[in-house]
C-alpha cells in the first residue's frame, strides 16, 4: 500500500525503485543503481533539487521498462536463449 499510494520513491539503490517504475512512480536515487537511467540522481543534482523535482517527474516508464527488462535481459524461454546466454558470458570474459 505504501508504494501504491506514494508520490515518489527515495532510496539508496533498492529494487523498490524499479517496483515504483511499474506503478508509474518516479525515483530519487541517493546511490548507484542498475536502473538509474530515468531516476533523479542526487549525486548529479543534489538532494534538495532532486526531491523538489520528484513529484512532477514523469519519464517514459513503459519505454524504460521495456528496454530494461527485454532489451538488456535474456528471456530464458526464448528460442535463442542458449545462444544469447553463451554470448553474454563470452562478452563478459568468461572462458566458455
Amino acid at each position: 500500500l505504501l508504494l501504491r499510494d506514494c508520490a515518489f520513491v527515495a532510496t539508496q539503490n533498492s529494487a523498490v525503485a524499479l517496483d515504483g517504475y511499474i506503478l508509474g512512480k518516479p525515483a530519487v536515487l541517493f546511490a548507484q543503481s542498475d536502473f538509474h537511467h530515468i531516476a533523479l540522481n542526487v549525486a548529479q543534482m543534489g538532494a534538495e533539487r532532486a526531491l523538489a523535482l520528484a513529484p512532477d517527474h514523469r519519464p517514459d516508464f513503459d519505454g524504460y521498462l521495456d528496454w530494461f527488462l527485454r532489451g538488456t535481459s535474456i528471456d530464458m524461454m526464448a528460442p535463442d536463449a542458449d545462444v544469447r546466454l553463451l554470448s553474454a558470458m563470452q562478452n563478459g570474459g568468461w572462458p566458455v
